[in-house]
């Protein structure tokens, strides 16, 4: 799973994300993530300073107030290595909820500004270098649309002033690009995207990306044409181009004769 994603109303220290699935929950296992988190200003500069000590209760409840008050956001940008079977990504501050009560107690009016709002600039599933060799390979078409955010209005989750729920419901359709031209075989996913937000019975919120593999594969495959295929559609090509030149000079001898008489 391929993610950019901006969060202008949360620092990166304080957003975990999890991922579970069948297959995790019954060998413990933990998901590997290739993620980096970029800290950014208000402006969208990059801010250099240590993250707080999450040890040091007080002083990560004074920075974060610090931060959501300067308006400090969060650029996350990688990848999650995820199983092939139903599972989620979850982005919450649940390991964090004693840093968000004690900021409410102590800080009540910047408390509010901490949402997960966000931005999503891209969502993909499968391998990014292959998906270039497909669209170079294949052209631009319904099954080389590999980008979940071209489903869904910009920004459509980050102008929220409320703590709210959100879900992306995903299905992937595992496609096979076979080039028999140059002999090489590719990789990826089609998609179909919903998703919806409601308000956070907690006022704290998260972002639930549920995601579900169909059991059957798409195999596209691209191949020369032999001879007689192409003679053909030379022959229908050529035919058309007669066919609708005689419909032309036929409707302007009509329009003609019609002028001439009048």
């Amino acid at each position: 799973m391929n993610l950019d994603v901006t969060f202008p109303n949360a620092p990166c220290y304080m957003i975990d994300i999890d991922v579970a699935s069948a297959i995790q929950v019954s060998n413990h296992e933990t998901s590997r993530q290739e993620l980096l988190k970029r800290r950014l200003t208000r402006s969208g500069e990059l801010i250099s300073r240590p993250e707080p000590n999450l040890g040091d209760v007080q002083g990560l409840v004074n920075e974060l107030q610090q931060a959501l008050a300067d308006g400090e956001q969060c650029h996350i940008k990688g990848k999650i290595h995820v199983y092939k079977v139903t599972g989620k990504v979850l982005f919450s501050f649940n390991s964090k909820m004693y840093a968000v009560e004690m900021l409410r107690q102590q800080y009540r009016e910047q408390s509010t500004n901490l949402r997960l709002t966000h931005s999503l600039k891209s969502l993909t599933f499968g391998d990014v270098a292959q998906h270039l060799h497909i669209i170079f390979r294949f052209g631009a078409t319904e099954h080389t649309k590999f980008d979940m955010v071209n489903l869904m209005e910009d920004n459509l989750y980050s102008r929220d002033r409320e703590h709210k729920d959100y879900f992306y419901f995903m299905k992937l359709v595992p496609h096979i690009f076979i080039d028999e031209i140059s002999d090489a075989e590719f990789r990826s996913y089609s998609y179909s995207l919903n998703h919806n937000s409601k308000q956070s019975m907690n006022d704290v919120g998260l972002i639930s990306m549920i995601y579900d593999f169909t059991p059957v594969n798409m195999k596209i495959t691209k191949h020369n044409r032999d001879l007689p295929r192409f003679l053909v559609n030379l022959c229908a090509i050529v035919g058309g181009v007669f066919v609708i030149f005689g419909l032309l000079n036929r409707a302007m001898l009509s329009v003609k004769d019609t002028l001439v008489k009048q």
